[in-house]
């Protein structure tokens, strides 16, 4: 297409290209430089009757205000949350996971990594027989004891107790899996003891303090288990604690504690990173039955790496942007500031440029016509008088000028300086006839 065309069409075949292109730019580094949030996740929780249950529903619901849906998945506990999160199939995007396991769990090849979001809270190490004058493992030895079930939080906790003693599962008689009915089977004397890790607000911590007859088991030497078992610290539980109408436990207690972690996959989006450590701050920082307000979240002593979205937003909340409007939004708007508006002035600046380049252009076109009709009436007033030749020529010059000028359809800014240029060209050809005329 010829440059007069394309510049008389310039919003067809300049501007229009120049949008696509702008657009295509703009998704490109929109998609590389700020992905969109996604609109669902799911979080890995644990048992129905379980304290993670109820965090996971709490976040669901927090979540489903900021224009995040989540799907909640019931687990055998922290393992499994462990398993679906380093999953490369992306089985779940969050979840909760005791302390202390995770450090012996052996990590899979193309598993992805996963990071700490916050602490949330403390779970102790419940210990509670039926059996009297019970202050150490090995005196469970051959007895039927509950223990948590593999996969949960609660089996590889009691499994490193156990070895401190030197003892192991195949070391106890069998008995069921810790679960609700647990407290049935110690008020029935199917087992013995039961030893599990839960939130001290969970169900099953409440039927186990309505049980007759069972206590509320102190370790020894629970100092030196810490020790030894660096993510256990004890925690000292008043008499009354957990039923403050009979008094359970009779005696002021030490109980051994792991942290509950909010954990995440590595890869997912910082927006969803940030959006869950603002909402385990507004959660978990009031008072407890075991911590005092402002104890938690916090990022102490974890066992996986805290992310960095999560450290910023503890420190200092979330930018000004995301407490407002849903993550979604606030990336949309990223886009436009960051990406949108420099990609539109240089779009601008493109169609400007090239306006006045093709302008030039076509103004050049156009003196040059001129150009060579000045040559014409130079060679015309020279003192020797140009011969035949020399007029024919003359005359095809013309003739191609005009040829070309009716082929030339220029914007509407040009034509004054066409319609001179026509009047020019028979002025020209006139002074030509006069010249062959004397």
């Amino acid at each position: 297409m010829k440059l007069h065309q394309t510049y008389r069409y310039r919003m067809l075949f300049v501007n229009l290209p120049l949008v696509l292109m702008g657009w295509v730019v703009f998704t490109w580094l929109g998609n590389r430089f700020f992905p969109l949030p996604p609109q669902q996740i799911t979080i890995t929780s644990g048992p129905k009757d379980g304290a993670y249950r109820k965090y996971a529903e709490a976040y669901a619901s927090a979540l489903a205000l900021r224009g995040v849906t989540v799907q909640t998945l019931e687990s055998a506990g922290s393992v499994e949350n462990l398993e679906r999160l380093s999953s490369p199939g992306k089985l779940a995007d969050a979840g909760f996971v005791q302390g202390g396991f995770a450090l012996k769990q052996s990590t899979p090849t193309g598993a992805v990594d996963i990071q700490t979001i916050a602490q949330i809270d403390m779970e102790p190490v419940w210990l509670f027989t039926r059996l009297p004058d019970v202050n150490s493992l090995e005196q469970l030895r051959g007895k039927p004891v509950a223990i948590g079930r593999p996969g949960s939080g609660s089996y590889p906790i009691t499994l490193d107790l156990l070895e401190q003693e030197h003892l192991g599962p195949q070391n106890l008689a069998e008995a069921p899996h810790v679960s609700i009915k647990t407290a049935d089977d110690l008020r029935q004397a199917k087992v013995d003891a039961a030893m599990f890790v839960i939130g001290f607000d969970a169900p099953l911590l409440h039927a186990m303090s309505q049980v007759p007859g069972i206590r509320l088991v102190q370790l020894r030497r629970t100092a030196a288990l810490s020790e030894r078992l660096p993510y256990l610290e004890p925690y000292l539980l008043p008499a009354g604690t957990l039923n403050a109408q009979t008094g359970f436990p009779g005696e002021d207690t030490i109980l051994l504690t792991a942290m509950t972690n909010l954990v995440v996959r590595e890869d997912l989006h910082p927006a969803i990173k940030r959006l869950l450590a603002a909402m385990a701050a507004d959660m978990h920082k009031g008072a407890g039955p075991m911590h005092a307000a402002g104890d938690f979240p916090h990022l102490k002593r974890v066992e996986f790496p805290s992310a960095a979205e999560a450290r910023h937003t503890l420190a200092y909340g979330l930018p000004w942007l995301e407490t407002v409007l849903e993550p979604r939004l606030a990336y949309w708007i990223y886009r436009c500031l960051l990406i949108g508006l420099p990609v539109l002035l240089l779009a601008v600046f493109l169609s400007r440029l090239i306006f006045v380049c093709m302008h030039w252009l076509l103004e050049n076109r156009i003196n040059g016509w001129y150009g060579e009709l000045k040559f014409i009436e130079n060679d015309l007033a020279q003192p020797n008088r140009p011969g035949g030749l020399e007029f024919a020529r003359h005359h095809r010059q013309l003739s191609s000028i005009e040829e070309e000028l009716k082929g030339f359809r220029a914007p509407q800014e040009f034509n004054q300086r066409l319609f001179m240029l026509q009047e020019h060209i028979a002025f020209v050809r006139n002074k030509i006839q006069e010249s062959r005329g004397r």
